[in-house]
């Protein structure tokens, strides 16, 4: 739970700021100075900040955890308590701090923190370009979150959970419900432990080859049947192309079966926006692999940073981020991310303009 912290609870933050920075700077400041840094000492520190208009806010589970203050739109003072971290609360206090900006998140990190530094960019934050002269050691560098489509040429679009509204498709239940319940469990080994539709998916063996497998009589029939009749185009997708796709580079970006991804964008009318697909079968790696991700970048000719990816999984968000791919979560699932957040291609077309 996120609260804010009012004046009367100020004294509890103090503690979690003291103890959190002090051991945040052991490392390279002398005892004495990190002694100063008492919890009476950044309580005044706090009360200040709170006198000038900066909000705290406190994460606690069954205890109190961590803090993190916002003024306007620049984020300060995120600290989680050593034993506690390395679990995600800075990354959830760091959302929560995104979403109370009043404009470009903004924050200062030492040039030598790297851990932080490394959360900030995995969430969208990049250098400005400005510094200010700590020591003569030792620097402090602003990062702010960008606008994701500022300078980009290409789009990576996933298709299932993006283009498709199925997120994981439908295909498990589709074949469960053609065979009937007594194959239950040779249908259950055959995708569990032999991993058959993983196998079909990173290029091991052909749609046919799997289909028949699976005990299928006519594997393109059923191909065709599930791809036409169980999976839903969503309806924004081409108006959103058909305004877009002259003015960025369409990469398709996609963990399928090869022949099942031709079909699909076949069958949709969606080929004539790709200028290229990447498809796990055909390239025999997958989401969220970086090997994938540095095949696109190689067959498109493409920088990381020309370079915006939408997916409706953060762990693919994530890969992508590392790489220095500007990532957006299209939200089909509800999944928790700080990052840029879309609901729709109408939301997505926003973010382009």
């Amino acid at each position: 739970m996120i609260t804010e912290v009012s004046r009367s609870g100020l004294r509890e933050a103090a503690r979690i700021h003291s103890v959190s920075w002090q051991e945040s700077h052991r490392s390279f400041c002398t005892p004495e100075f990190i002694a100063l840094h008492t919890p009476e000492h950044q309580e005044e520190y706090l009360r200040d900040k709170m006198d000038h208009g900066a909000r705290i806010f406190m994460l606690t589970e069954d205890e109190p955890v961590g803090i993190v203050s916002v003024a306007g739109s620049l984020i300060e003072d995120l600290y989680i308590l050593p034993e506690y971290q390395n679990r995600g609360y800075g990354t959830l206090l760091l959302h929560y701090a995104i979403r109370q900006c009043d404009g470009v998140p903004t924050l200062w990190i030492l040039e030598n923190n790297k851990d932080a530094e490394r959360l900030y960019r995995r969430e969208g934050f990049r250098e400005t370009g400005r510094r200010n002269v700590i020591t003569d050691k030792l620097d402090e560098i602003e990062f702010c979150r960008r606008k994701p489509a500022m300078n980009k040429t290409t789009i990576l679009f996933d298709m299932y959970g993006v283009i498709l509204k199925e997120s994981k498709g439908n295909f498990i239940p589709y074949t469960c419900q053609h065979f009937g319940e007594s194959e239950y469990g040779r249908l259950t080994r055959q995708f569990r432990e032999e991993k058959l539709f993983t196998k079909a998916g990173d290029g091991e063996m052909t749609s046919d080859e799997f289909l028949s497998r699976l005990g299928y009589q006519d594997p393109r029939f059923h191909m065709a049947d599930y791809l036409e009749n169980y999976l839903t185009l969503d309806e924004g997708f081409v108006p959103f192309a058909e305004e877009f796709a002259s003015r960025y580079e369409f990469v398709l970006l996609s963990n399928d079966v090869s022949e099942w991804s031709a079909y699909l964008t076949k069958h949709h009318g969606l080929d004539r926006f790709f200028t290229r697909k990447i498809v796990s079968g055909d390239v025999k790696c997958r989401k969220p692999d970086r090997r994938i991700y540095e095949i696109a970048l190689e067959e498109t000719g493409k920088t990381p940073g020309e370079c915006l990816f939408v997916d409706n999984s953060v762990k693919n968000l994530l890969t992508a981020a590392e790489l220095g791919i500007e990532p957006v979560l299209f939200n089909r699932d509800g999944e928790e991310y700080g990052g840029t957040v879309v609901n729709s291609f109408t939301e997505l077309a926003e973010l382009l303009r």
